[in-house]
């Protein structure tokens, strides 16, 4: 269940008419970055192929390369991913 307070939360987010990049944005981003410890960082993106392109890049992998991806290396996607996001 939830309370007024998380109620209030919310429309207070839909009457900013900042849903995805407001200032809730970057506070959860820097409270998540201190829960989850030094040296760790949080970037909020609004899709999974988002986060699964933002992952890749902090690999260091290309988008062009993934089918040349070096030998020992192993890239996992989930099985209900966008069926283009394995694809260079």
């Amino acid at each position: 269940n939830y309370s007024n307070k998380e109620s209030e939360a919310v429309e207070k987010v839909i009457s900013s008419k900042w849903l995805t990049m407001g200032e809730n944005v970057k506070k959860f981003e820097d409270n998540f970055s201190k829960f989850l410890g030094e040296n760790s960082y949080c970037s909020a993106v609004s899709s999974c192929t988002a986060a699964l392109h933002i992952s890749i890049l902090g690999l260091n992998l290309a988008w062009l390369k993934l089918q040349k991806i070096i030998t020992g290396q192993t890239l996992l996607l989930n099985s209900g991913t966008c069926t283009t996001t394995p694809r260079p």
